[in-house]
């Protein structure tokens, strides 16, 4: 009988809750009592330098343009800096900076600021926050999005370092979430003389580099993208999950929405629901997903399908013209000349502890920084930014490692 009684109110809830500010409750349960416990939270009203303001910190917004006339937002968060060493963190594909504030104090990045480091949040070109282009394209225009992961790489990334070296005159240290690590790690093999002067090493939490034999529905599905993309293209002009289409309602609705939409995603990144957070789930689903373009899209396709990290695959001619070569050339991980750790999670069905574990196979051993598989047998890919008890987890083995690199113990 309660079980009936939960699935009723929930019906209500979707009703109730779609269209307002978040309510969140510290409990499942609490969904459903009304409890005093739960509050509406209002951060779907602010942006993220005022989440951070929020903590306590000084935050700083810097609008950068990149060479290829892409803007990016650049935020800097701190309190008091206790350590010289910049710390850069970068988001996953259909994210922003945001993602990593959802979690509030419980969140790594919470946890760097508190640790006495600056902070700086890199927005990469198509989200929410670095729309703009100075040519006068706009999101709506199909040019817009003609980009692949190989531009972030070759602009957003350096951009991004220059600013924060240039800022601080110091080298920093690159933490990379999935997409994050992707393009920071084929930065490092591009240009490893910049890489060695402005970096002290890179971070990568769930490695997105090569994708062989996963788990993950991806693998099945992305052959049909060539098929799809037509019908994507009419659906959306190259700008896929527009913004405007917000996320809030079904999935912050009470707990039954937030199974529901968990083990829709769950088939891609990995089944761990006890570790989801009740009071924090709500916030995840607005912050997720954000904006991304059809050609970034389509070069993830090409390495999940062909299994190899390689630059973007314009066809025989087209790689003939651009690279010299019938087919695209590979990012050579032993060009690596900085310290890389790596986070790996063994739930996490995309970015698995073997492809991690190939990685550093790939990488000269002298820069070769550990791999720490967590200790969390069902850690997923969103686990590294969703999970509840990142605290006990992640938090702590993640500034050891800051410590080390800065330290030169690696």
């Amino acid at each position: 009988m309660p079980s009936i009684f939960y699935i009723i109110f929930s019906i209500v809830f979707i009703f109730i809750n779609s269209g307002i500010s978040v309510r969140v409750c510290p409990s499942f349960s609490d969904y459903y009592k009304w409890s005093s416990s739960c509050y509406n939270n209002d951060i779907e009203n602010l942006n993220m330098t005022e989440v951070l303001r929020r903590w306590g910190c000084i935050a700083e917004e810097y609008y950068i343009f990149t060479d290829d006339d892409y803007e990016l937002l650049i935020v800097r968060a701190y309190k008091k800096i206790t350590h010289p060493t910049p710390i850069i963190l970068a988001h996953g594909i259909l994210m922003s900076g945001l993602s990593f504030l959802s979690l509030g104090n419980q969140s790594l990045a919470y946890n760097i600021i508190e640790s006495g480091r600056q902070l700086f949040f890199l927005n990469f070109r198509g989200n929410r926050y670095s729309k703009r282009h100075a040519k006068g394209l706009t999101q709506d225009d199909y040019a817009y999005w003609n980009f692949s992961l190989d531009e972030k790489i070759m602009f957003d990334v350096p951009k991004t370092i220059d600013l924060v070296y240039n800022m601080t005159g110091q080298k920093a240290i690159f933490i990379g979430f999935s997409m994050g690590n992707t393009v920071s790690l084929a930065y490092a093999t591009l240009y490893p003389e910049q890489a060695s002067k402005k970096l002290v090493g890179i971070i990568s939490l769930g490695t997105a580099c090569y994708f062989r034999n996963i788990r993950s529905v991806i693998r099945w599905i992305s052959p049909f993208f060539s098929i799809a993309q037509p019908f994507l293209r009419l659906l959306w002009n190259g700008k896929m999950f527009p913004r405007e289409q917000e996320p809030l309602g079904l999935c912050a609705s009470g707990p039954i929405q937030f199974f529901i939409c968990y083990n829709l995603a769950a088939p891609f990144l990995g089944y761990d629901f006890k570790g989801v957070s009740p009071e924090h789930f709500p916030i995840v689903t607005y912050f997720f997903p954000d904006t991304m373009g059809e050609t970034l899209l389509k070069h993830y396709t090409q390495i999940w399908g062909s299994g190899e990290y390689r630059r973007f695959d314009h066809g025989r001619e087209g790689n003939l013209k651009k690279y010299g070569t019938p087919k695209p050339p590979y990012y050579d991980l032993s060009k690596i000349n900085i310290p890389v750790a790596q986070f790996l999670g063994e739930g996490d069905f995309i970015t698995t502890v073997e492809n991690g574990k190939l990685v550093d196979s790939l990488l000269n051993p002298n820069v070769r920084c550990g791999v720490k598989i967590m200790k969390y047998k069902k850690w997923t890919h969103d686990d590294f930014i969703n999970h509840r008890d990142q605290m006990t987890y992640l938090v702590p083995s993640v500034l050891q490692k800051l410590d080390n690199m800065e330290n030169s113990r690696c």
